[in-house]
């Protein structure tokens, strides 16, 4: 999933991006966009099944339990549970989606069913990610970032402010393009998955 698009860096910088430099700027999107994933150790926005995209694959470790903490997911297609090293996979509609509401982060088996424990004995296929359309907020915190790259482009801009983010270098050269990008920086922390 790419979390802005080439129209929304065309108005944020305030020019017209020429088609020749196109392929470079969705790359460039896909890379900040994974970067984002990243930085907040999460997949932020579900892929949109029926744009080209697949249900994912997701495999879990079962651990003999009535629960199975999962990834961030809005929407599960199949679950199926193996033996010990996930052969034999038995598909199963025996269970509840929890939180009820999306994101969904973990399934609990009814009728006091175990999760096998296992390696990667527990198979679900769905659409992962915390948010279900992407917001606003993010597609501002990915059209900010890339347009960094952009100006770090341009060898002969003055520079208030420049930061490696990943690969990449991002520049600034305004009061207004360093302050949009700590608000970006703020964006991706407070969405940031805390893992203990």
């Amino acid at each position: 999933m790419k979390y802005t698009t080439i129209e929304e860096l065309e108005n944020y910088v305030g020019v017209d991006i020429a088609s020749t430099f196109e392929s470079q700027m969705e790359n460039w999107i896909e890379g900040i966009s994974r970067y984002m994933d990243n930085i907040t150790n999460r997949k932020l926005v579900a892929d949109a099944v029926g744009s080209g995209e697949e249900y994912e694959e997701k495999a879990y470790d079962g651990d003999g339990e009535t629960y199975l903490m999962i990834d961030d997911c809005q929407e599960i297609t199949s679950l199926e549970i193996g033996d010990v090293y996930g052969e034999n996979l038995v598909a199963t509609t025996n269970y509840i989606k929890f939180p009820r509401y999306t994101p969904h982060r973990r399934i609990v088996l009814k009728d006091y069913g175990i999760f096998t424990s296992g390696i990667q004995n527990v198979v679900i296929k769905g659409r992962f990610g915390f948010f279900n359309t992407l917001p606003k907020d993010i597609q501002f915190a990915c059209t900010v970032l890339v347009a960094g790259i952009i100006n770090s482009q341009n060898k002969g801009n003055d520079v208030k402010k420049s930061e490696s983010i990943g690969e990449y270098s991002v520049t600034y050269t305004d009061d207004k393009g360093v302050t949009d990008y700590n608000r970006a920086i703020e964006i991706l922390s407070s969405y940031r998955k805390l893992e203990f």
